[in-house]
């Protein structure tokens, strides 16, 4: 489930942010599909930035402005404690 829109402070990508349950999830199934040396997917893929590797600690809520219509987003976990601020 989608819980919102995030932007990367530091390069501007916007995020969908989703709960650290389904990107778990995501991982688990990921990791079942393997074949021989494909390299396995972990949780700590869902806790950066795609596009600088910033930590989504640091993440803030994104404005209507901040991704262009057709633009593709990425998936990550943003911590209860980050929106806060």
């Amino acid at each position: 489930m989608i819980l919102g829109e995030y932007r990367c402070p530091r390069c501007g990508r916007v995020h969908l942010r989703i709960s650290h349950s389904d990107a778990q999830s995501a991982v688990a199934s990921y990791n079942r599909g393997l074949q021989p040396g494909d390299q396995p997917a972990s949780i700590e893929h869902y806790l950066r930035c795609f596009g600088c590797g910033a930590p989504a600690s640091t993440f803030v809520p994104a404005g209507p402005e901040d991704a262009p219509e057709g633009v593709t987003l990425t998936v990550c976990v943003v911590e209860p404690r980050s929106l806060d601020s």
